[in-house]
């Protein structure tokens, strides 16, 4: 990611029944994003949850996820700074040795449909948090 390229996290899935729409919204979000201008982060919010990161997840044949699907996946939960600045805190205990990965984010897309996305909730705690979103 070079210094010009912002970091977009695209937040998807969820625990509504429009889940699955919400994981198509999400990839074809992070698929029109111009690569040279922005580096996509994808942000799985599965049906229990739960949050995830990965390059797997960029892959429509990966869904619907399972346990060991769960395997190739980061666990992450965001993080704000007292300057405001957020960012995603992952641990892969076989990756990173036990210790927790800072992946920092410019802006978040919400491609959350249903309850809690297209109701405020989640763009209601962006705002409380600082976080800029779209």
């Amino acid at each position: 990611m070079s210094m010009a390229t912002k970091q977009i996290a695209v937040i998807f899935g969820g625990r509504s029944v429009e889940h699955d729409v919400s994981v198509l919204t999400g990839l074809q979000f992070i698929e029109a994003l111009n690569p040279e201008k922005f580096a996509a982060l994808p942000v799985y919010v599965d049906p229990a949850g739960d949050w995830w990161t990965g390059d797997a997840l960029l892959k429509r044949s990966f869904y619907p996820l399972d346990g060991e699907k769960r395997k190739n996946l980061t666990p992450v939960y965001l993080a704000v700074g007292r300057a405001g600045g957020a960012r995603l805190i992952g641990k892969k205990s076989g990756l990173l040795g036990g210790r927790d990965e800072e992946i920092p984010i410019d802006l978040v897309v919400p491609a959350i449909h249903g309850s809690n996305g297209e109701d405020g909730t989640l763009q209601g705690m962006l705002e409380f948090a600082g976080i800029a979103y779209a």
